[in-house]
């Protein structure tokens, strides 16, 4: 007798999305409203439309192996295409946020993935920015999609599309869709 695996395990496995790890909370869990950082505030001041995307109640997005596959080209292209520098060696200034095209820091390259991804017709209130500090102590940001199965973050640092508490980032706090001046600290830890 064949005995077969429910298709969502199916394609969480073969992605090397499930087993042990799956274990762990799929969603970050917050904590206290902050307000949200300045390089951030000062970026919606100057791009109040790209910024309003952010004002968009919190959504989870039904995902299949077909959608985690877009989710990775998408990473991998601008991963690929977006050279990283930093915002001093580009603007002169320690935090200067903006959707990148050719070059960027870690916020302006999830910025240029989320909207693109909006424009390829994701909800925005399912896309959001979160920050958290790497294993060397640096702060790193990413773009998160809050899905059905969990919290998928897409990184500049890797071409994989992963659950957060798969990526080695303690996290700090995240954006809140539905309110631009504001991030939630986070919870959760690994």
């Amino acid at each position: 007798m064949r005995v077969g695996f429910p298709c969502c395990l199916v394609f969480l496995f073969s992605l090397g999305l499930c087993g042990p790890a799956m274990a762990a909370q799929p969603w970050m869990t917050e904590a206290k409203a902050i307000l949200a950082p300045a390089g951030y505030r000062d970026f919606c001041a100057r791009a109040v439309a790209l910024c309003g995307a952010a004002d968009q109640p919190l959504r989870k997005v039904p995902v299949s192996a077909a959608a985690i596959e877009v989710l990775e080209k998408y990473n991998q292209k601008f991963n690929n295409h977006i050279l990283y520098r930093p915002d001093a060696a580009l603007y002169g200034r320690t935090d200067y946020w903006v959707v990148a095209t050719t070059a960027g820091d870690c916020e302006d390259i999830a910025l240029a993935k989320r909207a693109a991804l909006i424009a390829a017709g994701w909800p925005p209130g399912a896309l959001w920015l979160a920050i958290g500090r790497d294993t060397a102590g640096q702060t790193h940001a990413v773009l998160v999609l809050r899905s059905d199965k969990g919290d998928l973050v897409l990184d500049n640092r890797t071409s994989r599309v992963t659950f957060w508490h798969q990526s080695r980032l303690h996290w700090i706090a995240r954006q809140v869709p539905g309110d631009s001046h504001y991030w939630r600290l986070l919870e959760t830890r690994l």
